[in-house]
Parts: C-alpha cells; sequence; structure tokens
C-alpha cells in the first residue's frame, strides 16, 4: 500500500511540474493567457485534492487517484485541443506600430486579409496574402531591407486572416481568388471564380517571376 501512495505522489508531483513546464511554454510562444490561467487552474486542483488527500489519511489512496486521473485528462485534452487549433489559441495581433515588411503600410488586428509568420522567433505581419506571398518568394532581400533580427530562416505560425470568416487559418485550409491584383483568401470562397490552392498561388507567383 506504502509503494502504491509513493508511486501516486511521484505521479502528481510530475503532473503538476508538467503543468509549469506548458505554462512557461505557452508564455514563451505567445499562445492566450487563458490557455495559461486553464492550466494554473489544472495545476491548483492537483494540489488541491492532494492536500485533502493528506490531511483525509483513509481516503489518501482514492483521493490520490484521482488527482492523477484528472490532472492528467485535463492536461492531455488541453495538449491537444493546442496542437489541433494553434491558429485559435495564438496571441495573434501585431502591436502598435507595427509595419509590413513588404509594404511598410501600418498593419491592425483589424486589417483586412491581415497574415502573419514568424521568422527565427520574430512575428512578422502583413497587410495582405500577396504581401506574405512575396516575402516568402525573397524572404532574405526583405529581411535585409528591413534590417529584421533574424539569424536564421526558420519558419513557423504561418496564419492568413480568411475575408470570409474573419478568422486566422494556416494558408493550406484556404482558398484564394485574385481580385484584380489583389490576392483575398477564403474558408468558402464566392462562386463563379477562379480558385487556387495557397500551393498553386506560390507555384504561380515564381513563374511570373522566371518570366519576368
Amino acid at each position: 500500500m506504502e509503494a502504491v501512495g509513493m508511486i501516486l505522489i511521484v505521479s502528481s508531483r510530475f503532473l503538476e511540474l508538467l503543468g509549469i513546464i506548458m505554462i512557461i511554454f505557452f508564455a514563451i510562444k505567445k499562445y492566450k493567457a487563458r490557455y495559461i490561467y486553464y492550466t494554473t487552474f489544472i495545476i491548483f486542483v492537483s494540489i488541491s485534492i492532494s492536500a485533502a488527500a493528506i490531511f483525509l489519511k483513509e481516503y489518501f489512496i482514492p483521493l490520490s487517484i484521482a488527482s492523477t486521473v484528472i490532472s492528467s485528462l485535463l492536461l492531455l485534452g488541453l495538449i491537444i485541443y493546442v496542437i489541433k487549433h494553434r491558429e485559435e489559441t495564438l496571441d495573434i495581433q501585431p502591436q502598435e506600430g507595427e509595419r509590413c515588411p513588404v509594404c511598410t503600410a501600418f498593419v491592425k488586428d483589424t486589417t483586412e486579409g491581415l497574415s502573419t509568420v514568424t521568422v527565427d522567433d520574430v512575428t512578422l505581419f502583413f497587410d495582405s496574402p500577396l504581401h506574405l506571398v512575396r516575402f516568402l518568394e525573397d524572404p532574405l532581400f526583405y529581411i535585409k531591407q528591413r534590417r529584421i533580427p533574424v539569424s536564421k530562416l526558420e519558419f513557423e505560425n504561418l496564419f492568413i486572416k480568411a475575408k470570409d470568416t474573419k478568422r486566422f487559418r494556416e494558408p493550406s485550409r484556404l482558398k484564394f481568388i485574385y481580385e484584380g491584383e489583389e490576392l483575398e483568401a477564403f474558408e468558402n470562397p464566392p462562386k463563379g471564380k477562379e480558385v487556387y490552392t495557397f500551393e498553386e498561388i506560390i507555384k504561380k507567383t515564381k513563374v511570373n517571376q522566371d518570366a519576368g
């Protein structure tokens, strides 16, 4: 029985340590504050149940099991949700005075077609999907021209705000149409328009550059 109790205690402490690591990760990677609060609450629940188990010795085993199971399920559920919904859980919001690296126009969280990518932990915002595409075609040019402080070309968190739903989505989940010279992103594109995937847009832009 003592061995079981020790295993449960170690398991609870491990889960609490995992929760602390998640809080640090969420803060560094700029996830929304609510997910830090959720993780903190889970740790608090785990510690509270463990404390109750110490005082209520006759219920130590069942309470310790409850603490381990509840904490495990909640942390696992939170991890799965964050992984599957990165564009919804990340705090994607340009700072005041943020400028598009391509055209230097000011960008705000209300900018239609707002797009973003993180390069070597530096988050960049663009005032349109087309300017994001242009940046991706020749990132070194804009990095040098705008003196963006990055040391290596490591890209992550590439998102575009859909025009119809106003939600950030990964480019692979969007459809794109051209309106004149402008490129617009949709989750549900209007009918009667020629629709492209993001990969097709990249190839199309490259072909045009090579032809030019």
